[in-house]
């Protein structure tokens, strides 16, 4: 049925959860769970209706007590974090209470009183005025922050909300036990359990499901995080660390016939629209050495080697593009493509890179995607570096969720120091060594704070490359001696652009290069 979702989303903090509904309640002739686990609602005195679209039998109207919908599980609704995301068509404005839906112990309630949207349970407030016709409203919960959207426009917005798990046994859509039943129409309810963000919300509110075909975070494993089970078979390549510094959490490519299998699933035939998410760090490339590609001639997100650019693009498209922005060897991006049927994009770290006109329809074929390689030619397109956190969507994202994409996880960190050395040779007063200050490779220009290495200040702070610097201290007298084969003491500190910052304090180990500050 073509209409808008109406979803209940829900999220445990700190467990790893699915990216699409654990519920979805499309209600077209009838309350069963369309997800795929089986949470069946159980109808008692609603009615099938017309939905906001005029589609006969496609939502509930509630009439009044006993009228509801039951949904029962014994815990998989027991929920800590969590978001309501539903359609409404209120028959009148009423005073006093009326639920639009609850868990069975009524702490994560969300309905109207006395005209005014309400949400109801641990932290919870009396929002906006209710008003007739359909509408969307999203309640998301996050640790000690909650917010309520009507209409893709938050209206409440608390930040000192307990934590914790609310027990439930299940659901109730349209009253609760207290009888006080919603005077109106509901539909489309999903249930997911994660947290959504206001990209999302906002995907939602345009009648599309924001989660994705298929997720691979690479936390130890190729497994598909969507909850589609589309898990890659790893060929070749070794877990590594990501981009935070976090030991494997991402998959490293040698270039030579290195590759994730994705198989050739239906899920990956796009057709008119489509988006790809993903991370890289390349070393280098063959010409075109492919991030994500689905045979030869389907759809590619691919690094020429001889312009270092990113390309995108699939067959049967008018127009494919080219980035404007070359991509350095040894430093993370963030790269999204994506296709609406009008219009091919690219974007690089959060930003809009290239745009071109592009129509037609993305040709669809039986090879499989791989992740790194060509699956049509093992000798051809391979690629050399790390690949993290890629997410393929059936349509096309928004910019602000591709931003959301860009900084998830706090992104961009502090800077990453991963080695501190100085020449191995002896020191003495008068001396200027230069120590080589090795991070993990960023476009962004650090910045060095007060530092010393054994006890001397560091200056002259330069940028190499984008993984080196280098910076200089001088011997001086009445420094602390330090003789052949004892660790050098090291406290360095660097800024980066927006201000995080990170210290190194690992000793430097040597044999031979003693220092000597009392000696010219």
């Amino acid at each position: 049925m073509n209409k808008l979702v109406l979803i209940l989303f829900f999220f445990i903090s700190g467990l790893a959860f699915s990216q699409k509904p654990i519920a979805k309640f499309p209600f077209n002739g009838n309350a069963n769970d369309v997800s795929g686990n089986g949470y069946n609602g159980v109808v008692n005195s609603a009615t099938l209706t017309t939905d906001r679209f005029g589609n006969l039998n496609s939502a509930y109207n509630f009439s009044g007590s006993p009228a509801r919908i039951d949904v029962s599980h014994p815990t998989a609704f027991d929920l800590g974090d969590f978001s309501y995301s539903i359609w409404v068509s209120p028959n009148s404005v009423f005073s006093g209470w009326q639920t639009f839906i609850t868990n069975t112990n009524d702490n994560a309630w969300l309905g109207q009183n006395n005209g005014n949207y309400v949400t109801w349970g641990d932290c919870g407030v009396d929002a906006t005025p209710v008003q007739s016709g359909w509408h969307h409203l999203v309640w998301v919960k996050s640790a000690s922050t909650t917010r309520l959207y009507v209409d893709n426009v938050v209206v409440q917005n608390l930040t000192s909300c307990p934590t914790g798990i609310m027990d439930s046994n299940g659901m109730i859509f349209g009253s609760n036990n207290l009888n006080e039943t919603f005077l109106g129409s509901i539909d489309d309810i999903y249930i997911y359990n994660r947290a959504l963000s206001n990209a999302e919300v906002g995907t939602l509110f345009l009648g599309i499901d924001p989660s994705p075909v298929a997720q691979y975070d690479f936390t130890g494993n190729a497994n598909d995080v969507s909850g589609n089970a589309l898990n890659g078979i790893v060929n070749g390549p070794v877990l590594t660390t990501d981009r935070f510094g976090t030991s494997n959490s991402a998959y490293s490519f040698n270039g030579i016939a290195n590759n994730i299998n994705l198989g050739n699933s239906s899920a990956f035939s796009f057709t008119s629209k489509m988006s790809i998410s993903a991370w890289v760090k390349v070393n280098f490339t063959e010409e075109y050495g492919a991030i994500i590609r689905k045979g030869q001639y389907s759809w590619s997100l691919i690094r020429w080697a001889s312009t270092d650019k990113i390309y995108f693009g699939a067959d049967g498209l008018s127009a494919g593009i080219l980035s404007n922005t070359s991509i350095v060897n040894g430093v993370w991006y963030h790269i999204a493509a994506t296709y609406d049927g009008s219009t091919i994009k690219l974007y690089i770290n959060g930003n809009l890179d290239a745009s071109a006109p592009s129509s037609g329809n993305i040709v669809t074929n039986l090879s499989e995607v791989w992740i790194g390689g060509n699956s049509q030619d093992t000798n051809f397109g391979n690629i050399g570096g790390k690949i993290d956190d890629l997410k393929l969507y059936n349509y096309s994202l928004s910019s602000s969720a591709i931003t959301e994409l860009y900084t998830e996880g706090g992104w961009p960190v502090a800077p990453i120091i991963t080695n501190v050395s100085i020449p191995n040779i002896p020191m003495k007063i008068g001396d200027l060594v230069t120590a080589t200050i090795t991070v993990e490779g960023s476009l962004e220009l650090f910045a060095l704070q007060p530092s010393t290495i054994a006890g001397f200040a560091l200056s002259n702070f330069t940028r190499v490359d984008y993984s080196t610097y280098t910076a200089q201290f001088p011997v001086t007298n009445g420094g602390t001696d330090l003789a052949s084969g004892s660790d050098i003491p090291v406290n360095i500190i660097l800024n980066g652009t927006g201000g995080n910052s990170s210290a190194f304090t690992t000793a430097i180990s040597q044999c031979c290069d003693p220092i000597d500050a009392n000696a010219p």
